[in-house]
C-alpha cells in the first residue's frame, strides 16, 4: 500500500570557508609565543574575509567597507606579501566617490546612507601606503581624480576655526568607542590631517599640482587650529573643543543608526594618536600625548578608553615609534590575549574575547603592528628603495622576510 510522493526540494548551499590564493613569499617566525600565536590567528583571520574583497568578516557583512579593507589589506601584504587584492579595493573604493566628491562607506554600491567620511579618510592613506610598499604608481594616477573630488567635498565642510564638521548625512562613526561626536571632534579633523598629507604625498608623486595644493591648503588650516585642543593640565589634547561659531551644520551628527551615543570621554586615544602621526602642535606637547597613550592604552578593557581592533596600529604605532614598546605590548597581550586564552581561532569585531566571532578583517592589524612599529621595517622610498629599521630590543630569535621590488 505504498504510494510515490513527487515534492520539489531546495537546496540553499553556502561556503563555510574561503581560500583565496595568497602567495607564499612572507616568512615569519618568531620564539615569543604570544606573537607566534597572534600570527597565525590573523592569518587565518585574513583568509577567511578574502572573497572578491577584503570584506569585514565572513558570515555577515561580506562586503567591501572602506575602512575594513584598508586595514585588512595593509596587514595582508605584510603577512603574505599579498598586493592585488589591495589594489582592486583602493580602485573599487575611488569608483565609490561621487561626481560631487560625496562617498559611500562600502563599494561596490549604488545609491545609499552608508556615509563614513571619517573612514573614507583612511583610504587616501592607504592609496600612498600601496605606493610605498609596491612602488606601484599606476595606481596613484587612476585614483588621483577621486581623491581631489573627495578632498575638495572635505574642505566645503571645513568652518571659519578650520576644523571638519562632517554634514547632517554622514555618520560620524570614527570606531566602536566612545569618541566625542559633536563639532569640533578631534579624531576627525586629525584623520583629515593625515588623509591631507598622504594626499599632498601622492600628488607630489605623481607631479599633480592642483591636488598638491589643494592638500596642503587643508593641512595648513587644520595645523593652525588642532594645537588649541592642547590641554596643558592632563598633557594631552581634548576630545572636543566647543565652537566658537554659530555652525550651518546640524549640531548633533547622527551616531550608528539603533545605538544610543555613548557617552563621550574628555580625553581619548584615538585623537592623540592621530595628532602625533600628523605632527600638529608642538614637540612638547606631542610628547606629552604620547605620555597619554602610553599611560591610558593599557586600562583594563571596557572601560573609556577604548578602541576597537582596527584602530590597534594607528593607535600602537605612534608608540612603538617613540621608542615606548613596553606599553604596546602590554596592551595588545591584554586585548588581544582575550581571544588566545579562549582559544580563538580568529579575531572578531570587538575585543570581547569569545571563541566563536565574526572572524573581523580589521582585528589583523596587529600584523602590520609587528611588522612596521614592533620588528621596525618602514620604507622610506616607493617599492622599499630605502628603509628604517628599529626594532623593539625584547624581541629576540625572531625572523622576517618579504619580497620587494
Amino acid at each position: 500500500n505504498m504510494r510515490t510522493i513527487s515534492c520539489l526540494c531546495q537546496i540553499k548551499l553556502r561556503a563555510r570557508t574561503v581560500d583565496y590564493p595568497f602567495a607564499g613569499g612572507v616568512r615569519f617566525a618568531s620564539a615569543d609565543p604570544f606573537l607566534a600565536q597572534a600570527w597565525q590567528i590573523s592569518a587565518a583571520t585574513i583568509r577567511s574575509a578574502a572573497t572578491h574583497v577584503y570584506s569585514d568578516c565572513c558570515s555577515r557583512g561580506n562586503m567591501l567597507w572602506v575602512f575594513d579593507g584598508c586595514v585588512t589589506a595593509r596587514a595582508a601584504y605584510f603577512t603574505f606579501g599579498e598586493t592585488a587584492m589591495w589594489r582592486r579595493c583602493l580602485v573599487l573604493l575611488g569608483e565609490a566617490v561621487q561626481p560631487d566628491g560625496d562617498v559611500f562607506a562600502m563599494a561596490p554600491l549604488a545609491d545609499s546612507f552608508d556615509r563614513l567620511y571619517d573612514a573614507s579618510m583612511y583610504w587616501v592613506t592607504s592609496c600612498l601606503d600601496y605606493w610605498r610598499l609596491t612602488g606601484d604608481i599606476s595606481l596613484l594616477r587612476e585614483v588621483k581624480a577621486a581623491i581631489l573630488r573627495f578632498l575638495a567635498m572635505l574642505s566645503t565642510h571645513m568652518t571659519d576655526e578650520d576644523l571638519f564638521v562632517p554634514p547632517a548625512h554622514a555618520w560620524h562613526w570614527i570606531d566602536w568607542a566612545p569618541v566625542e561626536k559633536r563639532p569640533n571632534s578631534l579624531p576627525v579633523s586629525a584623520l583629515l590631517g593625515v588623509a591631507a598629507q598622504s594626499a599632498a604625498q601622492i600628488g607630489h608623486a605623481i607631479r599633480d599640482g592642483e591636488l598638491t595644493a589643494m592638500a596642503r591648503r587643508i593641512d595648513r588650516r587644520l595645523g593652525r587650529a588642532i594645537p588649541r585642543f592642547f590641554d596643558p593640565k592632563e598633557g594631552a589634547f581634548r576630545a572636543w573643543l566647543k565652537p566658537r561659531i554659530r555652525l550651518p551644520h546640524n549640531p548633533q551628527p547622527p551616531d550608528w543608526p539603533g545605538i544610543p551615543p555613548s557617552p563621550a570621554e574628555v580625553f581619548n586615544l584615538h585623537g592623540n594618536a592621530m595628532v602625533c602621526r600628523a605632527g600638529y602642535g608642538t614637540r612638547s606637547q606631542r610628547a606629552r600625548a604620547l605620555a597619554f597613550l602610553g599611560r591610558r592604552c593599557g586600562d583594563p578593557r571596557g572601560n573609556r578608553y577604548a578602541f576597537g581592533p582596527g584602530w590597534t596600529e594607528l593607535i600602537l604605532g605612534p608608540l612603538c615609534e617613540s621608542g615606548n614598546f613596553a606599553a604596546a605590548r602590554a596592551c595588545l597581550e591584554q586585548r588581544y590575549g582575550l581571544f588566545i586564552a579562549g582559544g580563538a581561532p580568529t579575531w572578531g569585531e570587538s575585543f570581547h574575547g569569545q571563541r566563536f566571532n565574526s572572524a573581523h578583517g580589521w582585528g589583523s592589524s596587529i600584523n602590520s603592528l609587528i611588522v612596521g612599529s614592533m620588528i621596525g621595517l618602514r620604507p622610506l622610498a616607493a617599492g622599499w628603495g630605502r628603509i628604517a629599521f628599529m626594532a623593539d630590543p625584547a624581541l629576540k630569535d625572531f625572523l622576517y622576510a618579504i619580497g620587494t621590488p
